[in-house]
């Protein structure tokens, strides 16, 4: 009786294990001259949850006065994006390269916010930002994207 009612509890506890959420990650590049964009999408059950997104910006050499107007500039969009819901912007930059990290928490931002962002009702199938139809637009636009 011990050993069955040992099985049984063995066999609840990995049915619980096994019951989390599906997590699948969509990752993209784009690359130009002078910068590189990695953007990785994070979907849980089947729904858009989180976003990151790396730019490297390379600064030509010799270009000091690009160094200035880019902090510039990107300071004025860490405090404008910082100030969304969800949104976090972070960044560093050198005299050769820029790195601009942000991240969403798409559950905290509203439709509206996301529509400015470029997140459109066309990539969502039953109400959700769904990973095919982002990959889609993706694609239309020459951005390779691979699931993981």
């Amino acid at each position: 009786m011990k050993k069955l009612l040992a099985v049984a509890l063995v066999a609840l506890v990995l049915a619980g294990c096994s019951s989390g959420s599906k997590t699948q990650t969509l990752a993209c590049n784009q690359a130009s001259t002078d910068a590189t964009m990695d953007s990785t999408f994070v979907f849980t059950d089947g729904a858009l949850t989180k976003l990151e997104q790396v730019t490297v910006i390379t600064i030509p050499e010799g270009q000091a006065e690009a160094v200035a107007a880019l902090t510039t500039a990107l300071d004025a969009s860490k405090e404008q994006i910082n100030a969304i819901d969800g949104a976090s912007y972070e960044y560093s930059i050198t005299d050769t390269s820029a790195t601009i990290t942000v991240k969403y928490d798409i559950t905290k931002m509203s439709d509206e916010t996301l529509l400015g962002f470029g997140f459109t009702d066309d990539m969502k199938v039953d109400g959700k930002f769904n990973i095919d139809k982002i990959t889609e637009t993706y694609k239309n636009i020459g951005i390779e994207c691979t699931t993981k």
